[in-house]
């Protein structure tokens, strides 16, 4: 039987800092994570996974899949992480069959079905670089030109996320309600909803899925005098506070906290917006904390499109409405003001009245421009300190992916002039 398989190209490294801890492949994009798409639609779980080397063990460890490791024999397909598939996937590239190899118009590796045995011939660590290599490796495997929507950038995630999330609403039997719904709760639309199982709904909740479904998952709890707005959905375990103001386009992934007003904007897992503030347009990754009154910008006062800080540069987003990049481990204080288009590091602790840089280097400490190196050691306390609030452990396995994160954006505190804490 043909194995599924998981890989990263060069272009990965433009998710940063989301994709510091994560494949591109684990970021979620509509209801499930990218891979859990191809899953979905396969019928079967994965195989293995390919990742970039620092990755290797936290998402062995995280996922209990071999990564980074070739099959002994038979025949595997590769499926390129940052691919958004089409609902009719298993048909146009099916699962078993002879090698192949399918291009998107670009000339971008999209899928190969391989050999063991030429997969070997291959670098396990750099098995994207490999597949778009020159001379290509794979130039003896019959090539295919087609169609693919293939993310390219963060707010591409933002972009496609409510349309995404109509595509995955169509595994769950809409229409079904399970949960507790209070009797004065208004549900609109409600063909087009799904509440699962365990799910509450307290009174005066308005879920409007008259412009598209809306998933509540098993166990979250939506509170009296919620408004939420479809496509969206609200993940496993979750709690979205009193009052709240959810519109369309939102994703709040499993076990987060969310108030306040949220627009077209993605919670990977782990996170909290308790309090009011705004955020829009926005990708938070996991174990973040959003301050009370903690609002950002998603469009610019001369209506101009935005630019985002990637990878030493500024880039032209060609979007109007873009909000902020947040990695893994960070946290606002009370008030914070976020500018349109800000990126936010791994593991920064941000407070004050001054607004912070536009970008803001991972393991940063401080107010507005006033940033300090956070000690690796106080943020890997932190860290496990807010797990274990979430009966979750700081492995060895997750220390040292943090520990591997701050050493590899040490230039970049350099160059934002971080400064060094005192010995």
């Amino acid at each position: 039987m043909t194995e599924l398989a998981f890989f990263e190209d060069a272009i990965a490294h433009h998710f940063k800092p989301l994709t510091w801890t994560r494949p591109v492949y684990e970021m979620r994009c509509g209801i499930f994570t990218i891979r859990k798409k191809f899953e979905r639609l396969y019928g079967r779980p994965a195989d293995r996974l390919y990742a970039r080397p620092h990755l290797t063990l936290a998402l062995a460890e995280r996922t209990g899949l071999p990564v980074n490791l070739h099959p002994s024999d038979g025949m595997v397909l590769l499926i390129n992480g940052r691919w958004l598939p089409p609902p009719d996937l298993a048909q146009r590239i099916p699962l078993d069959g002879a090698e192949q190899v399918w291009v998107d118009e670009a000339g971008i590796v999209v899928a190969a079905r391989l050999t063991a045995a030429r997969l070997r011939s291959l670098s396990a660590v750099m098995l994207g670089e490999d597949l778009h290599a020159d001379p290509n490796p794979l130039h003896e495997v019959p090539t295919e030109t087609i169609a693919a929507e293939l993310l390219a950038w963060p707010w591409d995630l933002v972009a496609h996320n409510a349309a995404q999330i109509r595509a995955d609403a169509a595994f769950y039997p809409l229409g079904l309600v399970q949960g507790n719904v209070h009797e004065r709760a208004v549900l609109l639309a409600p063909e087009h909803l799904f509440i699962a199982e365990g799910a509450t709904i307290a009174p005066h909740v308005v879920l409007d899925a008259t412009h598209g479904p809306i998933v509540i998952e098993e166990g979250a709890v939506v509170m009296a005098n919620t408004v939420i707005e479809g496509p969206a959905v609200v993940g496993a375990h979750s709690r979205v506070k009193i009052g709240a103001k959810i519109y369309e386009g939102t994703t709040i992934g499993p076990v987060c906290k969310v108030g306040g007003e949220v627009e077209e904007s993605i919670f990977q897992a782990y996170s909290n917006k308790q309090h009011d503030g705004f955020l829009g347009h926005s990708v938070i990754g996991e174990w973040c904390n959003l301050g009370a009154h903690t609002t950002n910008s998603d469009l610019k006062n001369n209506y101009s499109r935005v630019r985002v800080w990637s990878n030493g540069r500024f880039v032209d987003t060609g979007q109007q409405f873009v909000g902020c990049f947040m990695g893994d481990h960070t946290k606002t204080g009370i008030g914070l003001l976020v500018n349109t288009g800000s990126v936010y590091g791994v593991a920064c602790n941000l407070y004050g009245a001054t607004m912070p840089p536009k970008f803001v280097p991972s393991f940063s400490w401080g107010s507005g421009s006033q940033l300090v190196e956070y000690r690796l050691e106080q943020a890997l306390e932190t860290a496990a300190r807010v797990m274990a609030r979430r009966n979750k452990t700081l492995t060895q396995a997750e220390a040292d992916l943090l520990t591997y994160v701050f050493a590899a954006t040490r230039e970049e505190r350099r160059y934002a002039a971080v400064v060094e804490p005192e010995t």
